[in-house]
């Protein structure tokens, strides 16, 4: 899942727990098919979907446009470019 307006939702509308992954930039989808974390994040997400838990995985570049509305999920985290693998 993307940050967006539903993801936002989910965590502190519903407040439900959320594993994220930051990364620098996603240039494409080979990239995240490379990326072993990446692939990690993917098999929770199965894993989360079959044993209904109430965690959802969101996987967020670093820099991201976002609407007015809306606030950066690694300015509302406090993450940093050099904390990103």
């Amino acid at each position: 899942m993307e940050w967006t307006q539903r993801a936002e939702g989910l965590m502190f509308r519903n407040q439900m727990n959320a594993i994220v992954y930051v990364m620098d930039k996603i240039d494409s989808a080979e990239q995240l098919e490379n990326d072993w974390r990446f692939q990690l994040m993917s098999k929770q997400n199965n894993i989360i979907r079959e044993g209904g838990f109430g965690i959802i995985n969101i996987v967020v570049p670093l820099e991201q446009n976002m609407p007015a509305d809306m606030r950066r999920l690694t300015d509302l985290m406090g993450i940093k470019k050099e904390e990103v693998p």
